[in-house]
């Protein structure tokens, strides 16, 4: 009579070097898993300096133009409030990005996205101090 064949338990060096490999590929991809940097994740809510930034500009025109900002970077719909109107572009870039290498074209996405909400050509007026509040008050004249 045969014994049937019984898997082997997982072993500790097993799952350390799971846990190694999974560390490696987080570290390296982290970026890419709609992750807020932290420094913006820690604020509290923005929409106060929005309003004071722009007093005549309705809410729901604050919140779409900051939707389609975090929409193109991946960030999830909780982060719309956490940038600033004074917040530079390539900041948030940057944080994401702090080494030149291959992104995930987040600029250029966002850059398609103003141009088809509020034919706003990012390519014309681009210059790398641009800063979110800047870019709203031209959507603000588009409409």
């Amino acid at each position: 009579m045969r014994h049937p064949i019984r898997p082997k338990p997982i072993t500790r060096q097993l799952i350390a070097a799971l846990r190694r490999r999974w560390q490696r590929f987080a570290a390296t991809f982290s970026n890419h898993i709609s992750f807020v940097p932290a420094h913006y994740q820690a604020r509290p809510c923005q929409g106060r300096a929005w309003r004071r930034a722009f007093p005549v500009a309705g809410k729901q025109h604050i919140r779409r133009f900051l939707q389609l900002f975090t929409d193109a970077f991946g960030f999830p719909q909780s982060s719309v409030l956490r940038f600033r109107p004074d917040d530079p572009v390539m900041e948030v870039y940057r944080a994401l990005y702090p080494r030149n290498g291959m992104d995930a074209m987040e600029l250029e996405h966002w850059a398609l996205s103003l141009q088809r909400h509020y034919a706003l050509g990012a390519q014309a007026i681009w210059r790398d101090n641009l800063t979110l509040g800047e870019l709203f008050a031209m959507t603000e004249r588009q409409q």
